[in-house]
């Protein structure tokens, strides 16, 4: 059985994966560093800010997520 903290940190993580806008961001960034200003619509006068996806446990969820749903199609 799961304490609170695991379940919290587990939630968690799926709702990360739950989000569109945080899906479509993920999917921009696999494999590679994503700025900001690639994903958004917005003057580059702003500083960059780089995401990635560096948790490798993260991808594989995103990764079986994908095949799950592309099975079911």
């Amino acid at each position: 059985m799961l304490g609170i903290p695991s379940v919290a940190a587990l939630a968690e993580t799926f709702k990360v994966l739950g989000d569109v806008t945080r899906v479509r961001s993920s999917t921009r960034c696999r494999g590679r560093m994503l700025c900001v200003c690639e994903s958004r619509a917005r003057p580059a006068r702003a500083t960059p800010v780089f995401y990635t996806l560096d948790d490798q446990h993260i991808v594989r969820l995103f990764e079986q997520g994908m095949e799950h749903v592309e099975e079911r199609r």
